[in-house]
């Protein structure tokens, strides 16, 4: 080695020493920058030699074994703001009835409800409405009640068969937490009578 070229070697030496002393230590070893997912630079380093390495650090984590990020579980249930009014319903009837005859009348309502398609729906089972004229209670005219309700709005058809004339009518009403308050109406198909009035139901104990 001649003399000229010592003192450059010499030179590197002392600027390579120098830089690695700024930069606070020594220069990494033995350690591999994790890879970038996102194809940018993801900074840090790992070592595979133990110890705390960036993951520890809350930085880059491995990915898991299917590249899919973790959902919450969920059990499935479904649930309904519609009010639940499953169960048997009694309640009382008035109104007035005109036509060939004009009567005011009173009697009951009953009807089961039972769960039936989706969250808030029943279907009227077993409803009647049994309304006689003021004074002749024991001579009752029996109408039976078929529909559904949706979402607390019960709507049903009221049928009967008088003397061989047909009657059909409708019953409606929202249910609260109270029970359900509303209308029925119904007339014979030979247009000679018709009738409407309330009613309102409650749970039965």
């Amino acid at each position: 080695m001649s003399t000229s070229t010592l003192p450059r070697l010499l030179a590197v030496t002392l600027i390579t020493s120098g830089l690695v002393a700024c930069e606070g230590g020594e220069m990494p070893s033995g350690k591999t920058q994790p890879p970038a997912s996102d194809g940018g630079a993801s900074g840090g380093w790992s070592d595979s030699g133990g110890g705390a390495g960036y993951a520890d650090q809350g930085g880059w984590l491995p990915p898991s074994a299917d590249g899919e990020v973790a959902q919450p579980a969920s059990d499935g249930a479904v649930t309904s703001s519609c009010p639940e009014v499953g169960g048997d319903w009694a309640g009382t009837v008035e109104g007035q009835i005109t036509g060939s005859f004009n009567m005011t009348v009173g009697g009951t309502l009953t009807m089961t409800l039972s769960p039936q398609g989706a969250p808030g729906d029943y279907i009227v089972s077993g409803g009647e409405m049994s309304v006689a004229a003021q004074g002749l209670e024991a001579f009752p005219f029996k109408y039976a009640v078929n529909g559904s309700v949706k979402c607390g709005v019960l709507t049903a058809t009221n049928t009967v068969d008088i003397f061989g004339v047909k009657s059909t009518g409708s019953v409606t009403c929202t249910f609260t937490a109270q029970g359900c308050q509303g209308t029925w109406d119904g007339q014979t198909t030979d247009g000679s009578s018709k009738g409407s009035g309330t009613f309102q139901l409650q749970r039965k104990p």
